[in-house]
């Protein structure tokens, strides 16, 4: 636990909180929960009453590493499971719409009647940044760099499904929260964007539980257009579907379903087979409803297994891919060209060309080199920097852990300078080529980003 947390016992309401045990109880009903858990019911347990951001929970209690936002949403959600808590009528833990949450319940502790203030030196001020960069947090508008052909894609095609595919940190959530963004201003609110954070969702409660979360944090944007509080009210997620279909259908408006973590509908295909296909008719069969799901390449699992209906995967084939970005969008984001003059960052064209050619384009890396070349003062140190990073290290680890046996030999054979004849052959390189894996220079395919394929070596 952060040495900035107290870890003294507490009183919230009813519950007796015990940091050391990670543990709540009342009257006879004793409840474990999780350390990360703990951590966060701490922090607004600090300032009661007081909106802390999503940013702010996460600067504190995930300052060791880079996450996103679905673990704070998966651990507000269990927090309120332990607590008893109703997301509708809050009694401790309360969202507020495009801010943060807030705790409701009193909180006491011995010789107290209050807890103490958060130090002042730990509130994170979104506005004061040291340098312009975003590096592991998902952005939308003035942070968002590329994509237009993706995105184009899925808001002008035919299609009513769409599966868009990447690695890990490629910026999926970043590409649904840009959509969101977009037809959030839709005149008339013909299209009605619904973030769906699927993380944690291993059964169908948790699924539930996650789509409910995600009314809530569009609360007023659903509410604006007459949606009845009793799509909110369900206790069932396809009754509240059909509550929220039957609502937009009357106002000649579709829903937009913007779902994101979704590898986690194979945990349900484990453990609540029957509800896939429940679920996929639900996506798929109402014409007021689009789907656009986000996930890495572990959900092909999902295109070859069929309990009594078709693959799962079915209509939203073929998948788009999110690689690396263009050229002239990787330059645009290495100089943050969107921001207002004085607070782009001084990066000369030449470093900027040059990072944005070591990292493959991926907009994740180009974010974290250019923060370490404006706080290291050049090029060689700020790679030395990325490359022993130990979460650039875990993020190759998990992506190739991803990828079927073939195209990790594929991988492996180009970094080790296997001959072209013999890779480009190989039916996996198509698939690598579109996630931005590996690349063509001069007739040659080499591995899309240094980092890579230094790692690629070193472990053999």
């Amino acid at each position: 636990m952060p040495a900035q947390l107290p870890m003294d016992d507490f009183q919230l309401g009813e519950w007796s909180v015990h940091p050391q045990l990670n543990r709540l109880g009342r009257d006879q009903e004793t409840v474990q929960i999780e350390p990360k858990m703990m951590e966060v019911l701490i922090y607004l347990a600090l300032s009661p009453e007081i909106v802390r951001s999503k940013r702010e929970i996460l600067e504190s209690v995930w300052s060791d590493v880079i996450v996103t936002e679905s673990v704070l949403t998966r651990a507000i959600a269990g927090l309120r499971r332990a607590l008893g808590d109703d997301t509708r009528s809050p009694t401790y833990i309360e969202t507020i719409a495009r801010r943060g949450y807030r705790l409701v319940a009193p909180v006491m502790r011995a010789g107290e009647s209050r807890m103490g203030r958060l130090p002042a030196q730990r509130v994170v001020d979104e506005n004061a940044m040291a340098v312009p960069y975003v590096v592991g947090q998902w952005v939308r508008g003035d942070r968002f760099y590329g994509r237009e052909d993706e995105i184009a894609e899925v808001l002008r095609s035919d299609r009513r499904a769409t599966w868009v595919l990447g690695t890990r940190r490629v910026g999926k959530t970043s590409f649904l929260r840009q959509i969101e963004l977009i037809t959030s201003g839709d005149p008339g609110g013909r299209v009605v964007p619904l973030y769906w954070d699927l993380q944690g969702s291993i059964d169908e409660t948790e699924l539930h539980q996650g789509f409910v979360d995600a009314l809530l944090d569009a609360e007023e944007r659903i509410a604006s257009i007459g949606v009845p509080s009793s799509v909110f009210e369900s206790s069932d997620l396809f009754e509240a579907l059909r509550h929220l279909r039957r609502a937009l259908k009357k106002r000649s408006a579709q829903l937009l379903l913007l779902c994101d973590e979704t590898e986690e509908l194979i945990s349900l295909q484990t453990n609540a087979a029957a509800l896939l296909p429940k679920l996929r008719r639900a996506l798929l069969s109402h014409e007021c409803v689009r789907t656009v799901l986000t996930s890495s390449s572990r959900l092909w699992t999902l295109a070859e297994q069929t309990i009594h209906t078709s693959p799962f995967l079915d209509g939203f084939l073929p998948p788009i891919y999110l690689g690396g970005l263009g050229n002239e969008d990787a330059r645009r984001l290495a100089h943050q060209t969107q921001l207002p003059d004085a607070s782009q960052p001084s990066i000369d064209v030449d470093s900027a060309e040059a990072i944005s050619e070591h990292c493959g384009h991926h907009p994740y890396l180009i974010q974290l080199l250019c923060k370490r070349f404006l706080e290291l003062g050049d090029l060689e140190s700020a790679m030395a920097a990325v490359s022993a990073d130990r979460t650039v290290s875990s993020l190759f680890e998990v992506d190739l852990g991803l990828l079927s046996a073939q195209e990790r030999e594929v991988l492996h054979g180009i970094a080790a300078g296997q001959s072209v004849q013999d890779i480009a052959a190989h039916p996996s390189v198509h698939n690598l080529r579109d996630l931005g894996l590996i690349a063509e220079r001069q007739g040659q395919l080499v591995i899309a980003n240094s980092f890579l394929e230094r790692w690629l070596r070193e472990s053999g």
